[in-house]
């Protein structure tokens, strides 16, 4: 189904009022209403990627606790985040590097 173009115009309009809506939002609703169904969404980059020390001594064929050495010894890299004392858990480009460096 085609809308008029002066449909079109008044929505673009109505949404440029709106302060709750971003460029990005309205982009996505003027591109799902020219189209007829939605575009896709693009993917965000939350942040490094975090793994418990349980899937990196799965990952490495080891026990979690010679995973803390190797976290201990620099070679692996724990993630604390802000207020905390523990680590959340272990950065997953350090894993990647150590195995990278490793063979």
């Amino acid at each position: 189904m085609q809308m008029l173009p002066t449909t079109f115009e008044l929505i673009r309009g109505a949404l440029k009022c709106d302060p709750t809506l971003g460029p990005a939002d309205r982009a996505r609703i003027l591109a799902t209403l020219r189209n007829g169904k939605p575009a896709p969404e693009q993917p965000t980059n939350a942040g490094p990627r975090i793994l418990r020390p349980k899937i990196v001594a799965e990952r490495l064929g080891r026990t979690t606790r010679s995973v803390h050495q190797l976290c201990q010894q620099g070679i692996l890299q724990k993630v604390k985040l802000p207020g905390r004392q523990r680590a959340a858990g272990i950065l997953e480009s350090s894993l990647i590097a150590a195995l990278s460096n490793a063979e």
